[in-house]
């Protein structure tokens, strides 16, 4: 079976290599081959018949080589029997639905999940995947052919070239006369900067010379005649048929003087056509509605996406490289190495971590922050949290102190999500602390029957002014962390967004050169 990796990354390839490299599908052996970019990988595929799968990375020579890739493989070669798994570091740059829908691939793997066990599984039922569409594809290669050639109609552009195209067919082959015009209604699709809610998309015969005024008028006639739900054909032998989008009357198609019977061919091609027409439309609103909601989210997206591919690395090729040592050599490993593998675990978590703030940022910001509410010991959700960031006080030698009582009532949180929270501002409060302080976790009932937790560190202090900027996106302030550690200044826009579903309130006390203590305020029901 052939396997074609496109990457960037030779640390990648080699770790496909090895977690694969013992595979035996239906009696055949994996043959790899191997393409550091879209372009080298163009050229394999032209001279290599025949292969069964490709894992293609996005980011290479540019940021969307391995996108552009795809669509060559797909529109330009032809090629629908290759399994196409993309591989991404940066997941954020776009939803992965709309890169599957979009771009007709197979397989969506985000970098940090493709370990050792899931690339052996994700490749295997890949080649298995192709084995069984290349036997379908003896039994139907002319609905192949079909299904090939319809996504190219809807490409036409512009639009209205379609729509005119479908007008003049129908309108030759029921033989209705030359007269028609298709429209939308009540400002759907409308782009015009005047405030003209009509917006013509296609006209044939008279109507493509009759002067706007009066055309406008004839719209505004059929627009009475589809409140009033006159549709069909009338005395004078008009048609007029709606476009219905989720049950709402959207646009209109208009055929003038007819004059000829309507059978049940031509009835079930006006059908055909008029569910389509109504199809193209509701696309062309759903990516108008994209191209916006992407323009609000173009600087986030941007972000999100260099920061994600920063992280491609540690993430793709450091975990890996750590579960094949310890999983394979873990008796042959001396000090040294062990130690090596050590830190690069350390780096791996980092990375995570970072990327993790990342993503649940954008989950945040698409509103997509559910909660699971439970009855909640505390201490043993501080507990936890200490527990997660043990080893980087140990390694910044910072004592974490729990003050929670053990016998504290039971509250109704979510217990994963507010450990979050306690983690995130305990790691803050380390991050900026020195050697030999410490930090003190406290909880307490206040007399207004809310719960109040404190995170207290004796450390380098914030400024008035840097504190407005902690809980802002990507607000960064001037203190710098003790030991050089990176923040993408999400982490406490997270905590606050989790504190206040919650129905609560976080808010910091700092003074220069002292330390900072921040608190957690919620209700206690």
């Amino acid at each position: 079976w052939k396997v074609l990796i496109v990457d960037d990354e030779q640390d990648v390839h080699d770790v496909t290599r090895l977690s694969t490299k013992n595979l035996v599908f239906d009696g055949k052996k994996i043959q790899f081959l191997h393409a550091f970019s879209a372009k080298e990988a163009q050229n394999i595929l032209l001279e290599e018949p025949n292969i069964a799968v490709a894992l293609i990375d996005v980011v290479m020579e540019t940021d969307h080589a391995g996108l552009e890739l795809v669509k060559c493989i797909r529109q330009e070669f032809k090629n629908h029997h290759i399994r196409l798994i993309i591989r991404t570091g940066q997941p954020g740059i776009a939803p992965e639905k709309y890169i599957i829908d979009e771009y007709d691939i197979d397989d969506y793997k985000e970098k940090t999940d493709m370990i050792a066990q899931k690339l052996y599984t994700t490749i295997r039922a890949a080649i298995k995947s192709y084995r069984d569409i290349l036997t379908i594809h003896r039994n139907r290669a002319g609905l192949e052919k079909i299904l090939i050639a319809a996504p190219e109609l809807y490409a036409l552009k512009p639009l209205e070239i379609f729509f005119e195209g479908i007008l003049i067919q129908v309108a030759s082959i029921c033989n209705f006369g030359s007269n028609s015009l298709m429209s939308t209604l009540n400002g759907f699709l409308a782009r015009n900067e005047d405030g003209n809610h009509i917006n013509i998309l296609a006209c044939t015969g008279k109507f493509s010379s009759i002067a706007n005024t009066e055309l406008e008028h004839r719209v505004k006639i059929l627009k009475t005649r589809i409140q009033n739900q006159e549709y069909g054909l009338d005395d004078h032998g008009n048609l007029l048929l709606p476009l219905t989008i989720n049950n709402q009357t959207e646009a209109f198609i208009f055929f003038e003087e007819i004059n000829t019977t309507i059978g049940s061919d031509e009835l079930q091609l006006i059908s055909i056509m008029a569910n389509q027409c109504a199809s193209a439309l509701n696309n062309v609103r759903l990516y108008d509605e994209l191209q916006k909601a992407n323009e609000h989210n173009k600087m986030k997206n941007l972000f999100l996406g260099m920061a994600a591919h920063d992280l491609r690395n540690p993430i793709g090729f450091i975990s890996s490289y750590s579960d094949l040592f310890i999983n394979r050599s873990r008796s042959k490993l001396s000090e040294h190495e062990l130690s090596m593998i050590s830190r690069m675990k350390q780096a791996s978590q980092i990375a995570l971590n970072i990327i993790n703030n990342l993503l649940d940022y954008a989950k945040i910001e698409s509103g997509n922050i559910d909660l699971e509410i439970s009855p909640t010991q505390l201490y043993d959700v501080v507990s936890q949290a200490i527990v997660h960031n043990q080893t980087y006080a140990d390694s910044k030698q910072v004592i974490l102190e729990n003050q929670c009582r053990p016998t504290f009532q039971h509250i109704m949180i979510d217990p994963i999500r507010f450990q979050q929270v306690i983690s995130n501002l305990i790691n803050n409060a380390i991050k900026y602390s020195h050697p030999q302080t410490r930090v003190v976790i406290v909880a307490n009932q206040t007399e207004d029957h809310t719960l109040r937790i404190s995170v207290h560190d004796q450390g380098q202090g914030i400024s008035e002014h840097d504190i407005t900027l902690l809980f802002k996106p990507f607000g960064k302030t001037q203190t710098k962390s003790t030991s050089g550690e990176i923040s993408t200044g999400l982490g406490l826009v997270i905590c606050r967004k989790i504190v206040e579903a919650h129905k609560g309130t976080i808010w910091v006390e700092s003074k220069l050169g002292v330390g900072s203590t921040f608190y957690i305020e919620i209700p206690i029901s």
